[in-house]
């Protein structure tokens, strides 16, 4: 059975075609809010690879150039081991999720209501403790600890939960599949064992492969 393809823009080098191996070092957000990527890790589920470790792709050539860097070429990924893939349904790119501005909105007047005042006029012990949601990459564990031991993030806990709805417009993917969930929906993925970038013979002999097994399933 023919699998999905993924694809990914790089800048070529002469390196870029070799194994490319599992990087663990979490890695900050370039294109979603610091304060969002935070709570959309507090509320990832388990078995979800996680957007700070993961490699970010499209479901084609023409969206991997467009979400790539200038002067990048779209290879498509060959996937070794394992990997735990997810896609975005619906979002080319996560930055265009609508609680990229909905959850800052949300927090800031929930706070608002809970203090009956604006986050301005707080004094700077109030300011220090708030403002600890916008550094860079928390841990899971570290943004529980803030809405268990922060009073005003504490009163807010449970509707700020109730209000992130990330996960379920994201879909897990088997490597095994056909097909994706989504026709242009981004993809991100953890390979612990590593993925290779196909040079353009390659991804042609493999396309070609994907189609004869796929008249032959028929």
């Amino acid at each position: 059975m023919a699998k999905f393809s993924a694809y990914r823009s790089i800048v070529p080098n002469k390196d870029g075609y070799e194994l490319i191996k599992y990087r663990p070092t979490m890695r900050p957000p370039g294109n979603v809010p610091y304060l969002v990527d935070n709570l959309w890790e507090w509320a990832r589920p388990a078995s979800y690879p996680c957007r700070r470790t993961s490699v970010f792709a499209s479901p084609t050539k023409e969206l991997a150039f467009k979400s790539g860097p200038p002067k990048g070429m779209a290879f498509e990924i060959e996937f070794y081991g394992q990997p735990v893939i997810a896609q975005l349904k619906g979002f080319t790119d996560s930055k265009y999720h609508p609680e990229c501005k909905s959850l800052k909105k949300l927090l800031i007047n929930l706070l608002r209501k809970e203090s009956n005042e604006w986050w301005m006029d707080w004094n700077l012990q109030k300011k220090s403790q708030v403002c600890q949601l916008w550094f860079p990459c928390l841990r899971r564990e570290e943004v529980e600890e803030l809405f268990k031991t922060v009073p005003l993030l504490q009163a807010i806990k449970g509707e700020v939960q109730s209000k992130i709805s990330y996960w379920n417009d994201v879909e897990l993917v088997d490597i095994e599949d056909s097909k994706l969930p989504d026709l242009e929906g981004e993809i991100f993925f953890e390979a612990r064992d590593g993925y290779r970038l196909l040079k353009k013979d390659e991804s042609l002999m493999k396309e070609f492969e994907n189609k004869l097994g796929g008249m032959l399933n028929r």
